[in-house]
């Protein structure tokens, strides 16, 4: 363990860093937008599924400017993002972290993902008190400590798993599309009040694209808006 004069030595080595990447990024940053490049990280179960949608839109409003994603699980995201290896971050709404920045974009309600021949399927939607909670696969991400079998998978796989297994999964909206037209499953919405994930963009609050990264998170709102199901959260005064 560093003594006291090490941890304020190791203290000063990371100003030092972070003033040196702060002058590094200013010197990239012009008259376009990133200083050319916005370093995107988003998690697989939401990027395939949102990100095609700014296809267009993204070049409109930040000309000259490229999108640069990587996939990967939230926590390694946020931690990639604070080491300065990505300007933002799209994911689920996470604890406060250190000299990071977030603002809510909007909620994301579950369906459920039946197999085909499951007893209720074909019912347009089905209340969670109808199921066997036992029966579940989840994704990590929305796992109920005691609940089901968790699953750290691609939607995908865990379609497929459903129609090996039964039983029924957690998904979410914007994956509709392209969930529904896999062979042997089904979906229906949760009937009452669903479930679901609060999603935000992050950034450090250090970044010199302040402005630039507030604009996009604008445009998530309105490109999230076009989405059916999905409930836009008003960013506060």
């Amino acid at each position: 363990m560093p003594t006291a004069g090490g941890q304020r030595l190791l203290a000063h080595i990371d100003t030092l860093l972070n003033a040196a990447e702060h002058l590094q990024q200013i010197a990239r940053a012009g008259a376009v937008a990133f200083g050319g490049e916005l370093r995107l990280g988003v998690p697989a179960s939401l990027g395939p599924y949102l990100l095609p949608h700014l296809i267009t839109p993204f070049p409109q409003h930040f000309p000259g400017a490229r999108l640069s994603l990587s996939e990967g699980k939230p926590k390694g995201l946020l931690r990639r993002l604070q080491e300065a290896e990505l300007d933002a971050v799209l994911a689920p709404v996470a604890p406060a972290l250190s000299g990071i920045a977030m603002r809510s974009l909007f909620f994301e309600p579950w369906e459920l993902m039946l197999r085909a021949d499951h007893p209720l399927a074909g019912r347009r939607r089905i209340a969670l008190t109808q199921l066997d909670p036992a029966a579940a696969t989840l994704m990590a991400e929305n796992h109920a400590e005691g609940q089901g079998h968790v699953q750290d998978v691609s939607l995908e796989s865990l379609a497929a798993l459903t129609t090996l297994r039964g039983g029924y999964a957690l998904v979410p909206t914007l994956a509709h599309e392209r969930l529904a037209s896999m062979p042997g499953i089904v979906l229906a919405q949760i009937k009452g009040q669903a479930p679901g994930r609060e999603i935000a963009l992050y950034w450090r609050e250090a970044s010199p694209w302040q402005a630039d990264l507030h604009s996009f998170a604008v445009l998530l709102a309105k490109v999230a808006k076009q989405r059916p199901r999905l409930k836009l959260i008003t960013a506060e005064a």
